[in-house]
């Protein structure tokens, strides 16, 4: 199939015919959120499921012991052990999320790949992904640098799951895994559900929020809502989710790494990086843009 006739069969963000009434506003907002929801739902699912799992081996092996019940011990043993089993609830939740989403849209009878976005892009977007990817990576890491230590000390807290575990467990759950759930949800389903009757940027806008949100922590929320903004702008523009997977997973991967890896961070190496970063993503939105490029 020719590049052309390919653009040709992938529906235009919103997924909608053209002929097809617009939906109603509150529809799309449900629908959109009723995704959210199920993102959540695997997760706590997953977790609770582990939590009886593990909590009823404790309490069997401390009767075994002579050693009386204790809630809360119990309840810390827990939250303890689940955060060491970090990638062990990823692999998890990831996977009963594309199985439940698989099994809907089958039981809809549509494609579970045109309703997720999960669909080929253009090839001459290719080089726009990867310099996007590599200028966000720089960009964005050398801009928390810049942040204040007691915000830096309380993100670095919040975000030490990431080297739990050996480093090719979570360069596959963290860079890989993990990008493809958000993916999904947060540019594949909702995306194109509140741009079925909404305008693009007041999706863009909650969809980036929603995505800020998830991830707790004040600085990561402003963080993760600026990549959830460029993501949203990447895979509207390129009319599939692969582009801003494989940026999402390259921006992930590395951070994973050089969480492994003690790098000097001075002033100088995170200003050369603004820059670079700058430049980077300066480039890749031309080449995304350029009018050549819409031409093709």
């Amino acid at each position: 199939m020719s590049e052309n006739n390919l653009s040709e069969n992938i529906k235009e963000f919103p997924n909608r015919e053209p002929n097809q009434a617009k939906p109603n506003i509150l529809l799309s907002l449900v629908s959109g959120l009723m995704y959210f929801g199920l993102f959540f739902f695997a997760q706590y699912v997953i977790t609770f499921v582990l939590m009886i799992y593990y909590g009823t081996a404790k309490v069997a092996e401390d009767a075994a012991n002579g050693v009386s019940f204790n809630a809360e011990e119990l309840t810390a043993y827990l939250e303890a052990l689940i955060y060491q089993k970090i990638n062990l609830v990823f692999i998890l939740y990831v996977s009963l999320f594309v199985f439940i989403l698989i099994v809907f849209f089958a039981i809809r009878k549509k494609s579970f790949w045109k309703e997720t976005r999960i669909v080929p892009f253009p090839a001459k977007y290719i080089p726009a992904v990867l310099v996007l990817s590599v200028g966000l990576f720089f960009f964005l890491n050398a801009i928390l640098n810049l942040m204040p230590q007691s915000w830096i000390a309380d993100y670095s807290e919040s975000s030490s799951f990431i080297t739990e575990g050996a480093l090719w467990v979570s360069l596959i759950t963290k860079g890989l895994l993990a990008p493809l759930s958000e993916e999904l949800t947060f540019r594949g389903l909702m995306l194109s559900r509140f741009n079925r009757a909404l305008p693009k940027w007041v999706g863009i806008l909650i969809s980036s929020v929603l995505f800020g949100l998830v991830h707790g922590q004040a600085l990561w929320f402003f963080y993760a809502m600026v990549l959830g903004i460029i993501l949203c702008l990447i895979a509207i523009r390129t009319n599939s989710i692969l582009s801003t997977f494989i940026i999402h997973s390259l921006f992930n991967l590395g951070g994973v790494f050089i969480s492994y890896v003690e790098l000097p961070i001075t002033l100088p190496i995170i200003i050369a990086a603004i820059i670079v970063g700058t430049i980077l993503l300066a480039l890749g939105f031309c080449l995304l843009y350029h009018k050549k490029t819409v031409a093709a």
